[in-house]
Formats: structure tokens, sequence, C-alpha cells
């Protein structure tokens, strides 16, 4: 496992990624603890999962990168103890917790072990623990588990995809079909698709925050973007898609546009037994 420290590091990509980003359980979790005056009694949360996705055998692990670009910057902001404030369900708690407790915290005292982004994880072996004081750790827990599990289940899935092509190339077209491609830069980077449509994802050669190189990719439009032609004639657009494509195959929910009727990812009869897991 790697160990990572907060030290200048970026705020997450995302701006809806704050320690707003939580379940009400955790802060009247955290509520309770304060109140008990367990806040800052040592603890060790472990991040970990029961099954492997799609089926498979094994689970591709990402989402380091935003994980530690929101613990480096986790603090409330005044606007954030202030709607807490005024929440109807933390009406019983005192003005001290927000005031003296929420507001200062942030994760100095906290330390994440981690699998290495992109390697191979398995049911129930801990892909992040946290050590750190109760209360704090139990605030992450939440804000961690969405940063990591989806991530790991795009690059899951486009690892499997890239397997199951057998060699032919493989390239994601997050950027019209997500937040930007910026959040799922890193999964689709570490699924090693040869290339992307995404402009950004083609610049970036590593994981800003953890500085871990990855794959350079190709900068490649979907065909099925058809170019428009200002003062000309429009060509056919399945003869235009056709033309596009000749030189290579391009996988887009695993459909090849010159035979879509085919898919390029078997996906067998569920009676029959998985090729690719």
């Amino acid at each position: 496992m790697s160990q990572s420290s907060s030290s200048s590091v970026p705020p997450p990509t995302n701006s809806l990624v704050t320690p707003l980003l939580t379940d009400l359980y955790q802060l009247t979790m955290a509520y309770a603890y304060w109140k008990s005056g367990m806040q800052s009694d040592p603890a060790v949360f472990e991040l970990f999962f029961r099954k492997n996705p799609f089926g498979g055998e094994y689970t591709v692990f990402a989402g380091l990168d935003e994980a530690v670009r929101f613990l480096a910057n986790f603090r409330f902001s005044e606007s954030d103890l202030a709607y807490l404030r005024g929440c109807p369900a933390l009406a019983h708690c005192e003005p001290a917790f927000f005031d003296e407790y929420l507001a200062g915290l942030d994760c100095s005292e906290v330390t994440v072990l981690a699998l290495r982004e992109g390697s191979l994880c398995f049911p129930r072996v801990p892909m992040l623990v946290v050590e750190g004081p109760l209360g704090i750790a139990q605030l992450l827990e939440t804000t961690l588990l969405c940063l990591v599990n989806y991530p790991s289940l795009v690059a899951t899935n486009a690892a499997r995809m890239v397997v199951a092509a057998r060699g032919t190339g493989m390239r994601d077209a997050v950027a019209g079909l997500s937040e930007g491609g910026l959040a799922h830069r890193s999964p689709g980077r570490v699924a090693a698709t040869a290339a992307t449509s995404s402009t950004t994802s083609s610049t970036a050669v590593l994981l800003p925050s953890l500085h871990l190189p990855l794959l350079q990719l190709s900068l490649m439009g979907p065909s099925q973007h058809l170019p428009y032609l200002p003062r000309q004639r429009r060509a056919d657009p399945h003869r235009t898609s056709q033309r596009l494509a000749q030189r290579q195959k391009v996988h887009r929910d695993g459909v090849d546009p010159l035979h879509p009727q085919q898919n390029l990812v078997d996906r067998p009869h569920p009676a029959q037994k998985r090729e690719h897991r």
C-alpha cells in the first residue's frame, strides 16, 4: 500500500465534493461522539467491497486522486456551518458543536493507506485504510465511498472491454456522456484504453495529486459526432460515418459503428459460461 500526505494539493475536480457530501447519519454520529467526549479517540476505518462487479473475478481500484484532493482540503466553510445550524434534523445539537468542533476540523491528524491507483483488488481486501480521531474519520466515510466506488466501477468495466476487444484498441468517449470527462479521467486511463475524446484527458500525463505516471492517450473524436460543413451540401450521414471509421474501429458502448448490429464485447446468454471475467 502507498501512504499519502496532504501538502499543496489542489481541491477536488468537482466543486460539489465538500464536507457536506455526506449522510445525516455521519453528522449525528459525530455529534454523539462529541457529546460523549469520544471525538478524539483513535479509530481505524477500512473501505472494502463484498462482491466483484459485473459477475467478474477482479476489480480495478480507481478514484484515489480525487480522494486525496478531498482529504487535503477538508474544511467546513462558514456557509456550510450556517446551513447545518439551520437544519431541523440537527436542531438539538448544541451551538458549540458547530462553532467550536466542526469549525476547527481538518484532516491533519488523519493517515490514509491505499492501494496504488490501477491495482487489482478483491472482495473484503481494504482499498483504503483511514486512521485518525473517531469524529473526523466518521465524517469521511460517505464521501470516500462516493469517490472510490463509482470510479472503480468505470475502470473495471473499461478493463473488461479492453480484454474482450482482444487487442483491437479501445477508447473512451466520456466527455459527452458525463461531467466533462474530468471526474472520470483517471478510471479510463488506468484501464489502459488506447485513446480518448476528451482534450483535457489527452494532455494530462499523470495524476496531479499523487504524481503517478499513467498512459499517454491519443486524442480522437468519436465518429458518431458527424462533422458539419458550412456553405456546402451535407454529405450522406451514413457514408460519412463509414469513411471516418475506415482506418480504425471506434468503440462506444461496445458497438462497431460500421456494423452496429454486432456487439464487440461478447455478451453470452445468461445460461452460457462467461468468457471474460
